[in-house]
């Protein structure tokens, strides 16, 4: 069994954040980069996973050769293999269509990531994933289990309020874990030297036959601004009459 796991590396803090002068990103003073919180549980999910039906976990990033120090500490927390995309994606849709390739060329049984990324907070880069791989998800994860039958899967989910879902899905699938699902283990520095001893494969967009600056996608980042306050409008009245004006609202607006 081939797991993959989705995983980000993020800027562990971002000072004085502000629109880039292009008008379509964030930037500010980064600090150092780590491992985006939810796709870390997704690892941790994996390898008990992998322990428990057989196989290897591999790891599955986009991003500079700078992300490979903290790749080296998803080997050391129990993957087999580290492959980085070479390439920096501008928004989702095409981090989710790099990786969805990148997929297919590794072939896999399973592929679990975070719900969202600390950075961008999107929570689409898992769901559009599977779609493009046509596979079935799950979102909001916190337990996993091997299914009653041969080649299932008992998920568990949040719904919110506190209240939990079982669901059964068949494999291939993709699931998107909740941080703090499950409690991580901890990796000794033995380990962790001997990780950063292990080359982690690279992938070109040329080799996925993707195109890095977004044509062909349906999804295009376009700007990033603040919003106007003076179209700020505050709705009073009975709920009825709120929801009539907003519904006017939109209408007009389209």
């Amino acid at each position: 069994m081939r797991i993959i796991v989705l995983l980000k590396v993020v800027p562990s803090n971002v000072a004085s954040p502000h629109t880039a002068r292009t008008g379509d990103r964030i930037t500010g003073k980064f600090g150092p980069l780590v491992m985006n919180e939810s796709d870390e549980y997704a690892l941790e999910h994996a390898v008990t996973l992998s322990e428990t039906l057989g196989g290897e976990v591999v790891i599955l990033s986009a991003g500079g050769k700078t992300s490979e120090k903290v790749l080296a500490k998803g080997m050391a927390r129990g993957a087999a293999r580290s492959v980085r995309v070479g390439a920096n994606p501008p928004d989702p849709e095409m981090t989710a269509t790099l990786l969805a390739g990148a997929a297919r060329k590794l072939g896999f049984d399973l592929i679990l990531t975070g719900v969202e990324s600390a950075d961008v907070m999107a929570s689409r880069v898992g769901i559009s994933t599977a779609e493009k791989l046509g596979i079935p998800f799950v979102y909001s994860v916190r337990e996993i289990k091997p299914g009653e039958s041969e080649g299932t899967l008992l998920v568990s989910k949040e719904l919110g309020g506190g209240i939990t879902q079982m669901v059964e899905t068949k494999l291939p699938a993709l699931l998107c874990v909740q941080a703090c699902s499950v409690p991580l283990s901890l990796v000794s520095v033995t380990r962790l030297l001997r990780a950063r001893d292990q080359a982690v494969e690279v992938f070109t967009t040329k080799e996925l036959g993707v195109d890095e600056t977004g044509r062909g996608t349906s999804v295009k980042l376009l700007s990033v601004f603040h919003p106007d306050k003076n179209r700020a409008k505050i709705i009073t009245g009975t709920p009825p009459e709120v929801s009539a004006r907003i519904v006017s609202l939109i209408e007009e607006a389209i």
